[in-house]
């Protein structure tokens, strides 16, 4: 083949492939479009909120638009139904593909409505929240999330948030975020709080059953009764064959209050082996109910069949791990509450003597409890003193409750809890 003839095939794939490269930009254009349009109508079925006056103008390589995201449950003015306060939400999109992304884009959302005109003025300022971000090919979208300081008086209360920033991502049902800010100062009614290095972030592979990671944490948080350095909370949700299970981790590093120290504090809580099915129906229900507000006839019955379920399948209930270091002494402890397996499936009603079973102890040493405190325990049955320390413990199996020594049957009172559980399953 000639040079020339080398030379053309060149210029004329180049061209092609050009083209497509063309072409394709424009149908993710037109995608995004139908895409938008559709997510606006599908709001409409939402009980919480909704996407009007879309407003979307799209060229072949970039498109532009607003819309209108409406609280339902907030008031309108009576006379022109305008929504008292709604979020504007404008758009910039580039749908040009590049080796990174298959479309980049701009946003950001300001309050509007007669409140969002009043909250504007009471920060002095126009709010808004806006990022950049792009979509992958794999279907993962990442935009930054931005927010200017935000100053607040009103006579003699005040708050100020300083700058704020993360980022947020999403790829079909999982979803990923994270948000710091340095600092918030509040003084309202004379009573003052500052936090200083406030953060959140969450990991989910499965959005809707919660199945991930979430934590939040305050570095300093001060008030004029006390302060407190360390505190987070850390949840994670795992999903195991048919059954969820919940761990939820609290930590103080110290707090002062009242002229007493608390260091290196602990409490961890886990709900472990929940029923997948019946966490689902219930998580369905509570969406299309309004959070249980407005249950129909047919979700009233699949709810407590779905409760009936969880309880039939078992679940525990622990807080395996409760430590502080109180004064010049120590706390340590657990408790642990199990809702036995039903042997049948179907079991319609709920029994405490048989389906129940529960233990717990804490154990207080040194000087994390004075004299007085533990004279009062002591006297009244709450515990026991020991060579250890002051002791309290339990144990609840069938209809007897043991504590601190002491054993008591409480029929009477597991009546008034079946009672109330099994007006809840009851089908």
């Amino acid at each position: 083949m000639s040079i020339k003839k080398i030379g053309i095939t060149l210029v004329a794939t180049v061209l092609l492939a050009s083209a497509a490269w063309l072409g394709a930009s424009i149908y993710v254009g037109r995608t995004t479009e139908k895409w938008i349009s559709t997510l606006v109508e599908q709001t409409t079925k939402q009980k919480k909120l909704r996407l009007v006056n879309l407003k979307h103008e799209q060229s072949l390589f970039h498109s532009q638009g607003k819309f209108e995201i409406r609280f339902n449950e907030l008031a309108a003015d009576a006379a022109t139904g305008a929504q008292k306060f709604s979020v504007v939400v404008e758009y910039r999109i580039s749908n040009l593909l590049l080796p990174a992304s298959s479309m980049r884009f701009n946003w950001n959302m300001k309050p509007s409505g007669e409140y969002g005109v009043e909250v504007n003025r009471l920060f002095g300022s126009e709010l808004s929240l806006q990022g950049n971000g792009q979509l992958g090919y794999g279907g993962r979208a990442l935009t930054s999330l931005k927010m200017p300081e935000l100053v607040m008086r009103n006579g003699g209360d005040r708050l100020q948030i300083s700058p704020s920033s993360g980022q947020f991502s999403w790829a079909g049902q999982a979803l990923a975020f994270d948000w710091k800010t340095s600092r918030i100062a509040m003084l309202t009614d004379g009573m003052p709080l500052d936090i200083d290095g406030l953060s959140a972030k969450a990991d989910f592979t499965n959005r809707n059953r919660g199945i991930g990671s979430f934590e939040f944490a305050i570095d300093k948080l001060s008030t004029k009764e006390g302060t407190a350095e360390g505190l987070s909370v850390q949840t994670s949700v795992a999903e195991r064959q048919d059954r969820i299970d919940l761990q939820v981790n609290h930590k103080l590093s110290a707090l002062t209050v009242a002229g007493q120290k608390i260091r290196d504090a602990v409490i961890d809580l886990t709900l472990t082996g929940l029923d997948v099915s019946g966490i689902d129906t219930l998580s369905t229900i509570a969406s299309d109910s309004d959070d249980f507000k407005n249950l129909t006839a047919d979700e009233q019955s699949r709810s407590k069949a779905a409760m009936r379920q969880l309880l039939n399948q078992g679940f525990t209930i622990a807080l395996p791990k409760i430590s502080a270091q109180v004064n010049s002494g120590s706390i340590n402890g657990d408790v642990k509450v199990e809702f036995l397996k039903s042997d049948s499936a179907t079991t319609s009603t709920f029994s405490s003597a048989t389906s129940l079973r529960a233990t717990g102890q804490l154990l207080a040493k040194g000087k994390a409890v004075d004299n007085a405190q533990k004279m009062m325990a002591v006297m009244m049955g709450l515990a026991t003193d020991s060579k250890e320390g002051l002791k309290s413990n339990f144990e609840f199996t069938g209809n007897t409750f043991k504590a601190n020594g002491k054993t008591r049957d409480v029929t009477n009172e597991l009546s008034l809890i079946d009672g109330y559980i099994n007006g809840l399953i009851a089908p």
